[in-house]
């Protein structure tokens, strides 16, 4: 209970705030914050930062390439400040550069992009490593064992090492 209401503590991406606000029938950014709030992970431990992850994606033309300087072209194109808004504004991806965020498309549609900005302080970046959807996936196991009750914290722990030792054996190191 929060406030004589029940409430929900779930991680999520700005990227589901149109899914959210489309499924409820919310009507903009006010009725949306009725409804949600946002937090960065708590810390780790007493005294620690709050954390929050990203991923960014980065872009290679190869070499090998017959098309390579027009392959960089469309990249560049797509990285400029107002293509680049437009999409942020319409899929809540976080635009690439912060002074995007004085943009006049993003003031006026992009109240749930502004509303994250301030979380990006800390954020840091998700590995970009082939294995990173395993590693995911058991975590994500591990914590639903944990929050349904059907394993205590040393046992998802236990059980979140061994999966990641077995499934990504030399590409993961567990310290204590």
């Amino acid at each position: 209970m929060l406030g004589g209401e029940e409430a929900l503590a779930f991680f999520h991406g700005v990227w589901r705030v149109g899914d959210q606000t489309k499924a409820l029938k919310l009507s903009g950014k006010d009725a949306y914050f009725k409804k949600f709030t946002w937090i960065n992970a708590p810390a780790g431990k007493k005294g620690g930062k709050p954390a929050n992850l990203s991923h960014p994606i980065a872009y290679a033309v190869s070499a090998k390439s017959k098309h390579k300087d027009l392959a960089a072209f469309l990249i560049a194109l797509a990285s400029q400040p107002i293509p680049n808004t437009r999409h942020a504004v319409t899929t809540n991806h976080t635009p690439i550069n912060y002074g995007q965020q004085a943009m006049p498309e993003i003031l006026e549609k992009g109240w749930a992009l502004a509303a994250a900005t301030p979380m990006l302080k800390y954020a840091s970046f998700m590995p970009n490593h082939p294995k990173i959807g395993q590693y995911n996936a058991i975590m994500f196991k591990g914590i639903q064992g944990l929050e349904t009750g059907r394993l205590s914290a040393q046992a998802a722990t236990d059980f979140v090492i061994g999966e990641l030792e077995n499934e990504l054996g030399k590409d993961v190191v567990i310290r204590n």
